[in-house]
């Protein structure tokens, strides 16, 4: 017996030692392939290369700062990014397809370059493909009202020919804004009528729409977070024109830190003067969601403080693509390291944008993405978008281990065992009243986070959900349709499921699952189970029989070793 347990004490212990070496050698694999890339910046065949020229978009938008706050990290390491200022997503594009441009990146929407890549025009043979580098961040469509100006639907916008304004021309929100408008019914001559507007940039716009020059405009951008939000980094006034590529190349990015600037961001100076921003209707968000291309969204109420409600809309991304040979060794070493910086200063990149998370910069393509646009990556993104062995495999690797490495702590087991089994009847029960509670709260988080502060976060949701079951409601009304019928499911279903479980009929059924769960888990049922909850069983409480037998007979020796026995009747001796 003693044999066993020691060869078994013996089998996890090896099995454990076993766990910890592989986990050593893994991290080590890691770590060495991490090493042997970064140890690439100093390769002879990059520090002869000319300067990179980075296209973004106008000068007071978005894009521009993203560009010169990439350029700007990348200087620290020796990668010269120079930046020029175009009209956005579709200009970019043409100025990569063009062998003469200089151009070889740009910050262009992943709309725009979806249609570029799966759905291009014809063109002539001389044109550059275009390969995906990384995804940056997500933009939302905005459409920005004047002062007290009020749409029943954006039909309306048709009758307003000169007072409406798409967005810059070459611009993705353009393309947007006039894909919202055919799914709003509108026809191609009426969007190119209103597309006759012109503005010189988003300040223009911003003036014009204050004085009552321009009714409304659409705007395509991040949005920062609200715990994230910081003053952005001051970008300089002298950025070239794509246009003038002899500038562009003289001009360089110095290095340091920048100083911030005190600017306010443009649609929150809007919204302090009462402009409003208006989501778009949900059967347009519907239309526009179908085929993948976009997203369903939302401006969150804690997006700009003069913000009176959230607002729906639709999301795309923001992606960093090239025209450098698609299997180009030099290049691929070269976009390669120009990711590993931009991942190690993401925080550097996101204080410079004032507070807007690059929250897909870490993130590779999913499998539907993956299996899409594994023609269309650039050989130096491929570990990065297309990752053979992700931190995923990892994660299930280390569980694995985790229990493996449980053998050798026996007690504990037992003890964590017994403990378990003691509560088994009351952690169902609660475990069913919790589940059913934080279901019906994360439903509403969903429905009306981006909305109604009642219900931004799980923890806030659960309490407000509480209050509206047990009758102190004292909150908002439900905003969302969605959410108005979670609400009500909720109050009739909860109490409803409470009382069930608080009746005999259920009780005896809970205890029941409760015992079958105790004995699946520890393999006998009658061993610990909350009906035995000290852990012994019936098997225990009787010994053999041989050890039985004994035990009697030893105690009837030791309590008289000489019986009195009845002496002899001589009636009964014949």
């Amino acid at each position: 017996m003693k044999s066993s347990k020691r060869r078994s004490h013996a089998v996890r212990i090896a099995l454990g030692l076993l766990g910890i070496g592989f986990l050593a050698l893994f991290l080590t694999q890691r770590t060495i392939r991490g090493n042997s890339r970064r140890t690439s910046r100093s390769d002879s065949t990059l520090a002869g290369r000319k300067p990179i020229v980075l296209a973004t978009g106008l000068l007071d938008g978005d894009y521009i700062r993203l560009g010169h706050a990439i350029a700007h990290i990348a200087a620290d390491w020796g990668i010269n990014i120079q930046v020029c200022h175009s009209q956005g997503s579709k200009q970019n594009l043409e100025y990569l397809k063009r062998e003469d441009s200089g151009i070889t990146f740009a910050l262009v929407q992943s709309d725009a370059l979806h249609d570029e890549v799966f759905h291009p025009a014809e063109e002539a043979a001389e044109t550059k493909p275009i390969s995906l580098v990384t995804y940056l961040y997500n933009e939302k469509v905005h459409l920005v009202l004047k002062p007290h100006f009020y749409l029943s639907s954006l039909g309306d916008l048709r009758r307003m020919e000169d007072k409406v304004w798409l967005g810059p021309e070459g611009s993705g929100t353009r393309a947007t804004t006039e894909r919202v408008l055919e799914a709003a019914g509108l026809t191609e001559m009426e969007i190119s009528r209103l597309g006759e507007r012109k503005e010189k940039s988003w300040a223009n716009a911003k003036n014009d729409l204050l004085k009552g020059n321009l009714q409304a405009f659409f705007r395509t951008r991040s949005t920062p977070r609200k715990e994230m939000a910081s003053s952005p980094a001051e970008v300089p006034k002298d950025i070239p024109s794509c246009d003038h590529l002899d500038v562009a190349i003289r001009h360089v990015e110095k290095k340091g830190e920048r100083d911030r600037g005190k600017e306010t961001d443009p649609i929150e100076a809007l919204l302090s003067k009462d402009a409003r921003l208006v989501g778009l209707p949900s059967e347009i968000i519907d239309r526009m969601t179908e085929d993948g291309l976009y997203e369903r969204s939302a401006i969150p109420l804690a997006t700009y403080p003069n913000l009176k409600r959230g607002v729906p809309t639709i999301s795309l991304s923001t992606a960093l693509v090239t025209s450098e040979g698609r299997k180009d060794p030099a290049a691929a070493a070269l976009i390669s390291d120009l990711l590993d910086i931009m991942q190690e200063n993401q925080s550097t990149i996101e204080r410079e944008l004032g507070g807007i998370p690059l929250e897909l910069l870490n993130r590779p393509l999913n499998k539907e993405a993956a299996e899409k646009w594994k023609d269309y990556v650039q050989l130096g993104a491929r570990d990065h978008l297309l990752p053979a062995n992700s931190w995923q495999m990892a994660e299930i690797e280390g569980c694995a281990l985790a229990g493996a490495l449980l053998l050798l702590f026996s007690r504990a087991r037992r003890l964590l065992r017994k403990a378990i089994a003691k509560s088994m009847y009351p952690f169902l029960l609660l475990t069913i009243l919790l589940t059913l509670w934080f279901v019906f709260s994360w439903g509403m988080v969903a429905a009306e986070g981006q909305f109604n502060p009642d219900f931004q976060t799980v923890f806030i949701a659960m309490r407000k959900m509480l209050a509206y079951v047990s009758g102190w409601s004292g909150g908002r009304e439900t905003i969302t349709p969605q959410g108005r019928t979670v609400l009500y499911l909720a109050v009739f279903a909860v109490p409803l499921v409470f009382g069930w479980l608080t009746s005999d009929v259920i009780h005896r059924g809970v205890e029941k699952a409760a015992s079958w769960l105790s004995g699946a888990l520890f393999h006998t049922a009658g061993q610990i189970s909350p009906s035995n909850a000290s852990g012994s069983s019936e098997k225990r409480k009787r010994p053999g029989f041989r050890r039985w037998a004994r035990r009697v007979i030893g105690k009837s020796r030791r309590a008289d070793p000489h019986p009195n026995l009845p002496a002899p009747n001589p009636d009964s001796a014949d």
